[in-house]
């Protein structure tokens, strides 16, 4: 008896308390998963706007066969808009401001590129080009989750 008296007592120690939140875990995991989806965002996109910006047309429309009936200022252009956004997306860590003007940056980068991948989704429905919906679809569902994870804490839905 005296055993479980001192197992008891151990084991006691040991317990959590029942009064810890549970939202504790699960916001730490949305601030993780939050800051995956910002990086791997930011390097897609700067990857892609540089290749927007940089290549020939003519090797463009190799891998993106889409640049074959659009603008080269357009084409030039959202690569100019995804560069920017990448950058939006890192910029505020990266100076580590408190200042809400440049902290709601990150916000409106992934709610811009959401709007480009939404637009990128049109246009390839538009060219019969399905296989490309999935990789928009789950780029504009990490740019909107980064969107609402960043969100000034003040903000509810």
């Amino acid at each position: 008896m005296g055993t479980a008296s001192i197992s008891l007592g151990g084991s006691h120690h040991h317990h959590r308390p029942t009064t810890r939140p549970r939202r504790a875990g699960s916001r730490r995991s949305l601030v993780v998963a939050t800051w995956i989806a910002q990086g791997l965002l930011a390097l897609t996109f700067s990857l892609s706007g540089l290749i927007k910006l940089t290549r020939p047309f003519a090797e463009l429309t190799k891998s993106m066969p889409w640049v074959a009936s659009a603008q080269p200022w357009l084409v030039r252009s959202i690569g100019v808009v995804e560069l920017l956004g990448a950058a939006g997306l890192l910029l505020p860590a990266l100076v580590r401001s408190k200042n809400t003007s440049i902290t709601m940056l990150t916000e409106l980068a992934a709610l811009g590129l959401t709007m480009v991948m939404l637009l990128a989704t049109a246009l390839h429905i538009s060219r019969g080009e399905f296989f490309m919906l999935p990789i928009n679809l789950v780029l504009a569902s990490m740019a909107l989750l980064v969107a609402w994870g960043r969100r000034p804490a003040s903000s509810t839905i």
